[in-house]
Order: C-alpha cells, then sequence, then structure tokens
C-alpha cells in the first residue's frame, strides 16, 4: 500500500478508535446513572402523511434495549443500531490488529463490500416487511398505528 493512502488509512482508523472510546465512556456513564433523552420534535412526515413508520423510527429505543445489553430487543426495535455496532466493531478490532501487531505499514483490515451490502439488505427487508404487516393489518410493533389500517 502506497505509504500517502496508508496515512489516510491510519488517520481513519484513529478517528474511528477516538469514536468507539467516547462511545464507551458514554455507556459506562449510561451503567452508572441511567439517563433518558426525550425527543419533543413534531410528528414525523412518514407517521403523519403516509401513516407508516419511517427507516428511524424505533431508533431510540433500539439503543437504549442495546445499552442494556438486550441486544435482540434491540434488533427488533431497529436493526440499524445492532448492524452498525456489528460494523464498526469488527473495523476496530480488526484495525487494531493491523496497526498494533502486525506493523509492517501494511493494511491488512479491508472493511469487505459484501458484508456492508448483507447488512443493508437486512436493514431494508426489515423497513419493508415492518410497514407491509401494518398496511395489511397483521401486525404493529409500535402499536400506534393499526386501529389506522384496520
Amino acid at each position: 500500500m502506497e505509504e500517502k493512502s496508508y496515512k489516510l488509512y491510519r488517520n481513519v482508523f484513529y478517528i474511528m478508535l477516538g469514536l468507539f472510546i467516547i462511545g464507551v465512556l458514554v455507556w459506562i456513564v449510561y451503567i452508572i446513572h441511567p439517563f433518558e433523552v426525550s425527543l419533543t420534535a413534531k410528528t414525523c412526515l412518514f407517521y403523519a402523511i403516509f401513516h407508516i413508520y419511517c427507516p428511524g423510527c424505533g431508533g431510540t429505543h433500539a439503543l437504549t434495549e442495546f445499552m442494556d445489553f438486550h441486544f435482540f430487543k434491540s434488533f427488533m426495535n431497529n436493526p440499524l443500531v445492532v448492524i452498525i455496532a456489528y460494523l464498526f466493531t469488527r473495523y476496530i478490532i480488526e484495525g487494531t490488529i493491523t496497526f498494533l501487531i502486525k506493523r509492517d505499514d501494511k493494511s491488512h483490515f479491508v472493511m469487505k463490500f459484501r458484508d456492508m451490502y448483507i447488512c443493508l439488505g437486512i436493514y431494508l427487508a426489515f423497513i419493508i416487511i415492518r410497514d407491509v404487516l401494518l398496511v395489511l393489518g397483521i401486525y404493529d410493533y409500535g402499536g400506534n398505528l393499526i386501529n389506522y389500517w384496520m
């Protein structure tokens, strides 16, 4: 790998490692003293106009469940949190191996697009299935919109 691209890759790794450390510190604070996030924004446009859930609906609940180690509940609220945690942790672990153990100025970690496409496919399938089940009146995970579609 060229020296210039290796330096760029190393800088990106250090930024990601810093974000990872900040995330761990926030999680430790949450474990010691749980806090709540209250969002009082206006109603989501998907929710107000189309009466379906937007791709981000359930994200805050998913993050809270993830921080409480309820990974399945987190995935069911919104799989994006678990997917990002998986990709981010994998990147940090493999990047750390590259920079701390091997130290031969070569990148031994390559983020495979196949993995990202699989994760994106899982997320898109979740969004589609959640809203199709809602529109058909079969199941409403959030419990707020089923009366509109019945």
